[in-house]
């Protein structure tokens, strides 16, 4: 909230490169974007998947470089036992969670919560064009690599 209060009244800008991680961790990123006074500007370097993906589709205006990638899938929990009642609980915390970021991804890209939902069935990889296509980003920024 620091760069929220500096008198520079361009858009802060965040570079997103992560595989993802915590759900919770990444809504509060989130709240903490939407809750400045100055925009926020996303820009996707290397792969930003996962709960980063949810962030970066969050920014005014989203970037992607040439190479990078952007993925999506449903939410997923890793190494989980327990009793059944247990298991229960925390499938219906991901089938929260699955709606609540489905409808964060419609909200942003203007994609039906459906047509995410199909999206996020399993691991979906947009390369930087697929992602401005697709409505995940706005524009593809730096030079294109040539071979």
């Amino acid at each position: 909230m620091l760069l929220d209060k500096s008198d520079d009244p361009s858009p802060i800008k965040l570079f997103i490169s992560s595989p993802g991680g915590s759900i919770d961790a990444g809504m509060a990123i989130i709240d903490a974007m939407e809750s400045m006074e100055r925009e926020v500007d996303t820009y996707c370097v290397g792969l930003s998947a996962s709960m980063a993906s949810a962030i970066f589709s969050c920014g005014r205006k989203r970037y992607i470089y040439p190479s990078a990638k952007l993925m999506i899938h449903d939410p997923l929990i890793h190494g989980t036992g327990g009793n059944a009642l247990q298991l229960k609980a925390i499938s219906d915390s991901l089938l929260e969670y699955r709606e609540i970021i489905g409808k964060l991804l419609a909200k942003n890209t203007g994609k039906t919560l459906e047509e995410i939902y199909e999206l996020t069935k399993q691991d979906t990889y947009f390369n930087a064009a697929e992602c401005v296509r697709n409505h995940f980003a706005d524009e593809i920024v730096g030079k294109e690599h040539t071979t």
